[in-house]
Formats: C-alpha cells, sequence, structure tokens
C-alpha cells in the first residue's frame, strides 16, 4: 500500500489571511469569544512566540501581545477543506478527509495513471496552490502513521515533500523525538517516557514490548508498533467511515456530574434524531473527554442496536464513573455513533414489547414536530436542565454527508 498525507499547516488562520490579505505573515489566533476559550488555530508567526493549539487565549495573549485574534469561522473553513478534497479525489478514488487540511490518500493501484509517485505529490501539491493558495506539504509512505509523521517532518525541515520506502520506516522514526507518535497525547504515555528518560524512538524501538507492558497495559502493544511504523489501519472513505458526531464545550469547566449528564443526555438526543431521521440505527458510541488540564479520555461502549434516545445514554450512564473518573474539570465532550447500519424494526414477542412500543410512538411523534419546528423546538426535561448559555455545542457532523 501507498499513503499520500496532504497537511496544510496552520489551516485555519492561512485561509483567513487568503480572505484579509493585511494578516499574512502577523501573529493571528482563532479562539471562540468565551471565557477561558483555548487557541483553535494559530499562525506560523504566533507559534515562533511559543503559542500552541490548545493553550488558553489568555496565556497566549501574554506570550504574543500583539496577536490579532479572530473568532471561528466554521462555514469558511468548511468551504475550503471541501475544496481541497474535491482536488485531491482527482488523484486517488479512496481518500479519508482526517481534519480541516488533512487528507490521507490511497495512492495502490494507480501506478499506471502515477509511475513516479513523488512526481504525483508534486503534481497535487502543485495543483493545490495554484487553485486554492493554500501551500501544502505531502508525506509519502506504506501507512497512514508513517506518512502522517513524514508530512509534518518536512515542515520543519522547510521543504515540500518527504517519501519512506517500504521496510525503512524504523531507521526513518529512529532519530525523531519521541512527541512525533500519535502515543504522545496520552499523558500516561508522556509521563512514562519522561521518568525513562525516553527522548527519541530509536529508545523506544530498542526496549521490548513486554516490558513496556508492566506499566502501560494495552497501550504498550500500539506504542512498540507506532515506534517501529506499523500501522494496519486502511485509508477509510467517508461513505465507509459511517458515523455521526456531535462535540460539546463546557464554559466553564465543570467537575459537576449532573451537568455533564445533562449534557450527555442533550447530545444523545439530537445524535438519535439524526439517527431517526436518516433511517439508521447505531450500536455502538465512542466517547471522548478532555479535562482541562489536556488530559483525555476515550471509550467505546456497545449496545443492541438500536436508534433509541434512552438506550444510548444507559449505556452511557451505566459506565459513566470509567470514562470521568478524575475530579478535575472538564473542558471538551465529544460523542461518535458509530456502526451505523440501514435500521429495520424487529417486533418483540414478550409482554415489556408494549412500553417499547409507546416509547417509540413518543419518539416518532416528537420528531414530526422537531422537523417542522426545529430540532430544539421540544425537548425531554433532562436536556433542559443546563442552562444553554453555559456552554456551546459545535454542529452534527456526519462523515458520509
Amino acid at each position: 500500500m501507498a499513503v499520500f498525507h496532504v497537511d496544510i499547516e496552520s489551516f485555519m488562520t492561512v485561509t483567513e489571511s487568503l480572505r484579509d490579505r493585511s494578516l499574512r505573515d502577523r501573529p493571528v489566533l482563532v479562539a471562540p469569544p468565551t471565557p477561558r476559550a483555548t487557541v483553535l488555530g494559530a499562525s506560523q508567526a504566533a507559534k515562533a512566540c511559543g503559542i500552541q493549539k490548545g493553550m488558553l487565549l489568555s496565556k497566549a495573549q501574554r506570550l504574543c501581545r500583539e496577536a490579532r485574534v479572530l473568532h471561528p469561522d466554521y462555514a469558511l473553513y468548511q468551504s475550503a477543506h471541501r475544496h481541497v478534497v474535491k482536488l485531491a479525489a482527482r488523484y486517488s478514488p479512496i481518500i479519508e478527509p482526517i481534519g480541516y487540511g488533512h487528507i490521507a490518500l490511497d495512492m495502490s493501484g494507480m501506478s499506471r495513471l502515477y509511475p513516479a509517485l513523488t512526481d504525483a505529490a508534486a503534481r497535487l501539491r502543485k495543483d493545490l496552490l495554484e487553485s486554492t493558495g493554500l501551500q501544502a506539504t505531502l508525506g509519502i509512505a506504506a501507512n497512514k502513521l508513517v506518512s502522517t509523521i513524514a508530512a509534518k517532518q518536512v515542515q520543519h525541515q522547510g521543504d515540500i515533500l518527504q517519501s519512506v520506502d517500504t521496510g525503512e520506516e524504523p531507521p526513518f522514526l529512529a532519530p525523531l523525538p519521541c512527541k512525533a507518535l500519535p502515543d504522545w497525547e496520552d499523558r500516561s504515555i508522556r509521563k512514562l517516557l519522561f521518568e525513562l528518560n525516553m527522548q527519541r524512538i530509536a529508545q523506544i524501538q530498542a526496549v521490548r514490548q513486554d516490558i513496556f507492558s508492566f506499566a502501560l497495559g494495552q497501550l504498550a502493544r500500539q506504542l512498540h508498533q507506532h515506534a517501529l511504523g506499523i500501522d494496519p489501519r486502511p485509508v477509510t472513505p467517508p461513505h465507509a467511515a459511517r458515523e455521526l458526531m456531535l462535540e460539546h464545550v463546557f464554559f466553564p469547566d465543570t467537575n459537576d456530574d449532573q451537568q455533564i449528564q445533562d449534557a450527555l443526555y442533550r447530545m444523545v438526543e439530537q445524535l438519535c434524531f439524526q439517527l431517526r431521521a436518516r433511517g439508521l440505527a447505531s450500536d455502538r458510541v465512542h466517547v471522548q473527554l478532555r479535562y482541562s488540564d489536556d488530559v483525555w479520555r476515550r471509550h467505546t461502549y456497545l449496545y443492541n442496536r438500536t436508534q433509541a434516545d434512552h438506550i444510548v445514554f444507559h449505556a452511557l450512564r451505566k459506565q459513566f464513573t470509567q470514562f470521568c473518573d478524575r475530579r478535575a474539570r472538564v473542558r471538551y465532550l465529544a460523542l461518535h455513533l458509530r456502526g451505523l447500519v440501514q435500521h429495520q424494526y424487529q417486533p418483540d414477542l414478550f409482554e415489556q414489547a408494549f412500553g417499547e412500543k409507546k416509547r417509540q410512538a413518543l419518539l416518532d411523534g416528537m420528531d414530526v414536530i422537531r422537523k417542522r419546528f426545529g430540532q430544539t423546538a421540544l425537548q425531554t426535561g433532562v436536556a433542559q436542565l443546563q442552562a444553554p448559555e453555559d456552554s456551546f455545542q459545535l454542529p452534527v457532523g456526519s462523515l458520509d454527508d
């Protein structure tokens, strides 16, 4: 397999500078207009001042007082990103939009059209620059992990393209710092590597996996494989990913369990409404939770295939203390409904089916009102417990839209 990774650095601020030329070469930050806002995007000039994505806006402004702060314009970013995806789709039928300015392309089987992959990558970069004005760097490797790291490293070198041949992944990764691996985002892994004074990936490669297992458990295998450049994940096109996602940011951060559960239910209610509107059903929910000290929790929970709010929420509430297990305040919450298939109603032969029929009839009636007057026109009591001004939600997204 040959994978291209297209990386447009500082996508939000670069897109803003294309709209407003006066922002070029200036320190620019993108952050929401809310208390305790965090930086969503930073320009190259802002990063040179030590500002990083996810940093508190107040701290970023202290580091760079002349930085200009812009409110996020998601319509602009989504429009630019769709245009980039459309251009990339000319080079391969199998592409995976990973995030704003990040796209993976599976170039396997494209050798007749593009005998030299490096030439195809250079041509793709030229097309993006001429069509959108966006400058991209590209990584070429046998899998998504190494191509992503290659595209990021080539930015640091001031070049535009990095190709890693099959079998050369370990020596390519060896001299890089450990933070180049995606596992660095896990606080427990960062802490262990710091305590072991491991600064380079070569040091991880030299240690047996079973030694890491004592401290990291199941994470040890993934860390060791990533250090060797092993990544079995395929490039997954949007229509194959099939998931619905909703994000929620608390303002201010909170450690109130009831407030968090109220937000969870409201998110489940909106996502399940989208399921029913599309005639789909889900059999798993993936939770992402970020604390104010940048610690993440990620868990996936299974349930019988359904499109009913109460079943999904019950699966989450039953395991609530598993993914919300710290006293620190929560800042960010995301739900992903996965395993989506076409919904098919299967009647129950037992007596409790009568209660389920009444509940389904109630949901159907609520959906009729919501479709006519808006999704928030009618909500259950628990979804109204948290005042809307205390938080905001990013719009429902579906990878197969």
